[in-house]
């Protein structure tokens, strides 16, 4: 692909030859420290962690929620947008009051673990 854009475009093709031997000098570690940082709300990005399957401690990965501008960038309408967020902000609405119900429901006994049967179980039984 760049060889053609040196031929039709070669202002761009310079500037990304450029961008890609400045690339190089963070790879080859002559410029430390550097964050690198990617921001891709299509979510189809991969950075390969060299020290898998440890955690790499130089290596953060965060989620977030499109915005209205994410969604038009990657060429939705903005109806599409809108339909979009609210479709996720009632599933995070529903997820949150389903986590809420389940911390304030009364946990009976049974819930949390088996009662072992007992003789003192037995002779509760036997009298009721």
């Amino acid at each position: 692909m760049q060889p053609e854009r040196r031929k039709f475009d070669p202002a761009t093709a310079a500037k990304i030859d450029e961008f890609l031997a400045k690339l190089e000098t963070y790879k080859n570690g002559e410029v430390l420290p550097f964050t690198f940082e990617i921001n891709d709300p299509s979510g189809n990005s991969f950075v390969q962690n060299n020290m898998a399957p440890k955690q790499d401690p130089a290596l953060t990965v965060s989620y977030y929620d499109r915005s209205y501008n994410d969604y038009a960038a990657m060429g939705y309408n903005g109806e599409e947008a809108m339909a979009e967020d609210e479709k996720l902000k009632k599933l995070r609405e529903a997820e949150a009051e389903k986590e809420l119900r389940e911390q304030m429901a009364v946990k009976q006994p049974s819930d949390l673990f088996r009662v072992k049967e007992s003789p003192l179980h037995e002779a509760i039984k036997e009298n009721t």
